[in-house]
């Protein structure tokens, strides 16, 4: 089975930030009026240090993959105060980046304590021509998840986070990372300007400028009025912050492999028997990689019943609740066949609809699917005249909006099997094996891509399901005569996929028996979001 590529991808990603003392003003600076932030259980560990040179020159920055960095170009610069144009390529001068320290609770260690975050050296420097940002390359795995990228740009009245290891109101410098908030006054083509109580300060340039809890990337630190700042007597409030939600397609050009943000590990339903099995992708960070070590079985939970009460006979698919089109088990059945039950955890299943039969024929049985939001279940089914019907369950009325479906095309007899992603991104493959990307934006009613074919060869797969974030799970195809569950990962912006194994077809995350065709699978579409949504 081949992914069509159009661009090179690199099999790189990365983490890395920065701060120091010495950049002149115009430069850098850092966060005065904040918190100490980056605690054991805090997505800003994510924030690092970076030392550029003996001399100990420095700027703060955030990962954005595992071996990537964002930071700003002028912390490279022979003179930052003459301008952030510098070339691509190795560091002028050593470079060091370091995660952040942070503490461990007594709930977790009787004697607190702390721990180092992790060191690297930056390797390759990839700057933009018109604006101080830079991605800086380093030498090691840091094991902090990346950052998302902003989907929108920030708008004036809007409250955002600061961050960094620069200089504070009393510290020169500090040890622990500083976060404070922040409000946009203006937006310009390449930058914010934002103004608040507190400010960056020297040491902060090429900090993260963040959105939410959780960090999403909207801009980096620029040149600051360094108000409230050590050793600083200006009156002025405000700092420049250099935009990064309009270049987002540049960054993943060159680091393709940024991944998506995924809520929890990935859990596979498997179905045989009137039994359901969960296996769980057990990561280290919110995100799913391509890397090696995922390969073979290693990171999957064996096999093991997964919830008592859960007896299903037909068709599975999981959107917030899992939905069984049900196949009669014999006399004692009360239920017929085609009936459609939603289950929630743990509880007793109620009958949503009647007449389902359809999807138990094997021919059909993979013209189903479901997804999920906060407040609803969608489901969506190919019908016996090749109309894509889509079903709405409200999850806070526990009823459906539209008991009959909404046909939102036609003509879908072509494809043997549907696969629902996040964001309303549907993945079609036809009969002859050819799969094919579509988004339908459920607000306009309308398909903002359709008929993207993105690859060949996939009839070999019985089952391809999807967590979401463009993240797709196959089983069916062997590898050396043994059964395998195949991940993958499509880059919209740049229409290629992640890097795989050596065969070209995806890479094998579990293999042997557990994964062979008498298995049904499932998971749920929403658990994982492109980082960048377009």
């Amino acid at each position: 089975m081949r992914r069509t590529r159009s661009s090179r991808l690199a099999a790189l990603s990365a983490a890395a930030a920065v701060a120091v003392t010495g950049l002149a003003a115009p430069a850098a600076h850092a966060v005065t009026g904040g918190t100490t932030a980056g605690g054991w259980d805090e997505p800003l560990q994510i924030v690092a240090r970076i030392t550029v040179g003996d001399l100990g020159r420095g700027c703060s920055g955030i990962a954005i993959a595992r071996r990537w960095v964002i930071t700003a170009a002028s912390c490279f610069a022979t003179d930052p105060a003459k301008g952030f144009q510098i070339p691509p390529g190795p560091p002028p001068m050593p470079t060091v980046v370091k995660l952040g320290t942070y503490a461990i609770p007594a709930t977790m260690k009787p004697n607190g304590g702390s721990i180092d975050g992790a060191t690297a050296n930056a390797v390759e420097l990839i700057p933009r021509t018109d604006r101080d940002v830079v991605l800086v390359r380093v030498d090691a795995d840091l094991p902090q998840s990346g950052a998302r990228i902003a989907p929108k740009p920030p708008v004036p009245g809007e409250q955002l986070s600061i961050a960094g290891f620069g200089r504070t109101e009393n510290e020169w410098v500090p040890t622990k990372l500083h976060v404070a908030k922040t409000a946009v006054t203006s937006v310009s083509t390449n930058s914010i300007e934002v103004a608040g109580t507190s400010s960056t300060c020297k040491g902060d340039a090429g900090g993260p400028t963040m959105r939410g809890d959780y960090p999403e990337l909207v801009a980096t630190h620029g040149p600051s009025s360094q108000h409230g700042c050590l050793a600083e007597t200006g009156t002025s409030n405000g700092s420049t912050e250099i935009r990064l939600d309009d270049i987002y397609t540049w960054i993943l050009d060159k680091v393709p492999d940024m991944r998506a943000f995924c809520g929890y590990p990935t859990s596979v339903l498997a179905m045989r028997g009137g039994k359901a099995w969960e296996s769980k992708h057990e990561n280290d960070t919110p995100d799913l990689e391509p890397l090696a070590s995922l390969t073979g079985t290693g990171h999957w939970t064996d096999l093991a019943p997964s919830n008592a009460a859960l007896t299903p006979n037909g068709t599975v698919r999981q959107g917030w609740a899992l939905w069984e089109v049900h196949r009669k088990t014999g006399p004692q059945d009360p239920l017929a066949d085609g009936d459609l039950r939603r289950w929630i955890y743990n509880t007793t299943p109620s009958i949503a609809a009647k007449g389902w039969q359809r999807f138990l024929d094997p021919a059909h049985e993979n013209q189903i699917t479901a997804t999920s939001s906060y407040y609803e279940d969608r489901i969506y089914t190919i019908g016996a005249n090749g109309e894509l019907r889509v079903f709405r369950w409200n999850n806070y009325n526990n009823t459906w909006d539209n008991p009959d479906g909404e046909v939102i095309d036609t003509g879908w007899d072509k494809y043997d099997s549907i696969t629902a992603s996040d964001s309303g991104v549907l993945y079609a493959r036809t009969t002859d094996g050819r799969l094919i990307r579509f988004r339908y934006d459920f607000g306009s009613h309308r398909w903002t891509q359709r008929d993207k074919q993105i690859g060949t060869g996939w009839n070999v797969m019985r089952q391809i399901f999807s967590p979401g974030g463009d993240i797709i799970y196959a089983s069916g195809a062997s590898k050396n005569g043994t059964p395998t569950l195949r991940w993958y990962q499509y880059y919209s912006e740049l229409d290629s996929w992640a890097p795989g194994d050596a065969d070209g077809m995806g890479k094998v995350v579990g293999q042997g028996s557990r994964w062979d065709s008498s298995y049904r699978f499932t998971t749920d579409s929403n658990n994982c979001g492109a980082k960048h949504t377009t």
